[in-house]
């Protein structure tokens, strides 16, 4: 039996679709014909192209900076599927006259701030068809009382960081119009992964050195501790949220 991921001894023995069938969750996109809006504040898009092969009609990711962006394109291309995908640097409240099967948020959530967090569902729910999918995830606040967000990450590792509470969040899925279909947090797992990353920045720590220079890898030894430390001790925790639009 595949392990869940407080069982894994290792990333790579973890199956999260797996997983998620074992616990009757089902995947954002099913096998058929979709328009997907991935929405993701700077990390990797080409990771999900592969996925996406033969499953989604027409992907647009909207992603930070164009560099990576480049790159997703190159990856798409040598995947199979560029004629399927459309990746555009832009701020996600210019995107007008569309409208999308599916809209996958990831990693944004936690940018946008109280001031701003029911125009941006509002926004996420403009995008979806009736009968749409939302997949949110992103980090919270679980704590009471303490701020969005300090100055050593916002000024080094985290610009704008503005993490909210899940309650917070949830009540602007609702402002939306929007159904919660379900929750689940990843505390551990994140927790793991900053572990595994920790662990190959030192194993490679000269070439970052070479990269980056002393100061900025100071700054990385401090973070990737202070947060796995973060999410170990319950100061936050990364959630998925699934949701739907209703058919009318």
């Amino acid at each position: 039996m595949t392990p869940t991921p407080r069982e894994a001894e290792r990333p790579g023995q973890f199956d999260y679709r797996v997983y998620l069938a074992r616990k009757r969750i089902f995947s954002l996109l099913e096998p058929k014909t979709v328009r997907l809006l991935s929405e993701r504040n700077g990390q990797p898009a080409w990771a999900a192209l592969l996925d996406l092969r033969d499953r989604a009609r027409r992907v647009l990711l909207r992603e930070l900076p164009e560099p990576q962006a480049s790159l997703a394109r190159e990856r798409a291309e040598a995947a199979g599927v560029g004629d399927q995908v459309d990746i555009r640097v832009m701020d996600y409240r210019e995107i007008a006259g569309e409208t999308f099967d599916a809209v996958a948020s990831i990693g944004m959530v936690e940018h946008v701030g109280s001031v701003n967090i029911d125009a941006y569902m509002a926004k996420l729910a403009a995008l979806m068809k009736p009968g749409g999918r939302l997949l949110n995830h992103g980090i919270a606040r679980l704590r009471v009382g303490d701020a969005e967000a300090g100055p050593f990450s916002e000024r080094y590792v985290f610009p704008d960081a503005a993490p909210l509470h899940l309650s917070r969040i949830q009540t602007a899925v609702e402002r939306a119009g929007l159904h919660t279909r379900h929750v689940e947090d990843f505390p551990d797992d994140y927790a793991r992964t900053l572990l595994e990353w920790q662990n190959r920045f030192e194993a490679n720590i000269h070439r970052a050195r070479e990269i980056a220079g002393d100061e900025r890898v100071r700054v990385w030894r401090i973070y990737l501790r202070v947060s796995r430390q973060g999410f170990e001790n319950g100061f936050m925790s990364p959630y998925q949220v699934r949701a739907v639009k209703p058919p009318t």
